[in-house]
């Protein structure tokens, strides 16, 4: 269970490691979130479930260079290392409760090519073009902020599609990191469709989930 401090629990969750000395700290292969964590146990389940219920874990964590906790993982899991716990729950909800903001509306460059002229110059109205305009329809949808679904796919293609990026394979995860300055005008709305994208919990066909970064 997540619980974060807009929550009245949290405070009772957390206050023995406000100011914790034991943190220890987590990468997060998945998003590249940088992480500290520490661990305690509490009573608290027990005045819900039976007097006698066994303690239960609470993850206590600060995002990277925060002094207070920023979210907490309440568990009954006894077996689990913490690390282990964390990358089960942040596979699940990746952003600990972050409000994904959304973009404003791209600016269109003119310093990239307009791929979407070449895909229709090899051929109009055939499979791959009407493919690749159903799934660009899907992606402003179901991940890209409201101003971007909106917007044509000629636009999208020359202000989005185009970038590069780099590709990781491991036996369990596929990672793709695109190469997006950080001034660019559509950074803001590439951030907020990566995570959208990566609160899908979406899997290739060999059960690897795909992660995107920029």
């Amino acid at each position: 269970m997540g619980i974060g401090p807009e929550q009245k629990e949290f405070e009772e969750l957390t206050k023995s490691k406000q100011g914790a000395s034991d943190k220890r700290t987590f990468y997060h292969e998945g998003t590249g979130k940088i992480l500290d964590y520490s661990e305690s146990k509490t009573g608290f389940l027990r005045s819900f479930i039976h007097e006698n219920a066994p303690k239960a874990r609470v993850l206590t964590i600060w995002e990277e260079g925060k002094k207070r906790p920023s979210w907490a993982i309440l568990t009954n899991e006894v077996k689990k290392d913490a690390e282990a716990l964390l990358r089960e729950y942040m596979s699940q909800w990746p952003y600990l409760g972050e409000i994904l903001e959304q973009g404003s509306a791209l600016g269109l460059g003119a310093d990239r090519p307009d791929l979407w002229d070449s895909l229709a110059s090899q051929g109009g109205g055939n499979i791959f073009s009407d493919f690749v305009k159903d799934l660009h329809q899907y992606c402003q949808k179901h991940f890209f902020p409201y101003p971007l679904s909106k917007i044509d796919l000629t636009h999208l293609v020359t202000n989005i599609y185009s970038y590069s990026g780099r590709l990781w394979e491991t036996e369990d995860s596929l990672t793709v990191a695109l190469d997006v300055p950080e001034r660019a005008v559509d950074h803001k709305d590439l951030g907020h469709a990566v995570k959208m994208v990566n609160e899908r919990h979406i899997l290739d066909y060999s059960g690897r989930r795909l992660w995107l970064q920029i």
